[in-house]
This record gives structure tokens, sequence and C-alpha cells, in this order.
């Protein structure tokens, strides 16, 4: 290859790892900021978003804040087979006749919790 093409081809290839790591960044930034906050201030410090990272630590702690809560809530059965129509119901809406085979144990627990006013007790 001449000269000439060499300059060509490695501007190219560095266009393309350049935009590669761009694409990177900003994929970890959005998902995992957590993560992101310590590789992409080290690497791509025009990238970081100091509010992603903050407000993703902060919904990081308030779940370990509530996993610390005592499990002191109970439901009846009358209440937790309201609940569970209920849910099923959420789950029949688009998506057909059999809405048992769509079910998500967290969400169903997340329903749970959110009725019974905190954390369940384990019985």
């Amino acid at each position: 290859l001449r000269l000439t093409q060499c300059i060509v081809l490695t501007a190219i290839c560095s266009c393309l790892y350049f935009r590669m790591t761009h694409v990177y960044f900003r994929h970890l930034q959005a998902n995992w900021p957590q993560t992101a906050q310590r590789w992409t201030k080290m690497f791509a410090p025009f990238l970081y978003k100091k509010q992603m990272s903050h407000a993703a630590i902060d919904d990081l702690v308030q779940e370990l804040r509530y996993l610390q809560q005592p499990r002191d809530k109970t439901l009846t059965s009358v209440q937790l087979g309201g609940c569970l129509e209920k849910y099923f119901e959420t789950l029949r809406d688009g998506h057909g006749p059999n809405p048992v085979l769509l079910a998500d144990q967290s969400a169903f627990l997340q329903m749970l919790e959110a009725e019974a006013g905190g954390r369940l007790a384990l019985t």
C-alpha cells in the first residue's frame, strides 16, 4: 500500500474505533449507570452524565433500604385471593385467555407488598 492509502485506512479505522467507543460508553451510561460512573468518568469524561449516575445510585440505595425493612406485614387468604384475581386480570388484558403462562413472580410479589403496605412476613 502507498503512504496515502495507509493514512486513509488509519483514519477510517480510527473513526470506527472512536465511534464504537462512543456507542459503548453511551450504552453503559444508559443501562448500567453504577458501573459507568467509574469507567465512563475514566475513559470518556465527555460522555459522563453525573445526574444519571447519581439518580441510579439513589434508586439502588432506596431499594436496599426497602429490603432492610422488617418483614412484618401479613395478608389474609381473602386478600391474597383478591390480589391474585386482580393480577390475572391485568395479564388477561390483551394477552389471551391463559394469563398463567405470562405470570411473573416478582411483579406479583410487588403487587402483594403494595396491598399489604410493606414487606410480607414469612409464614
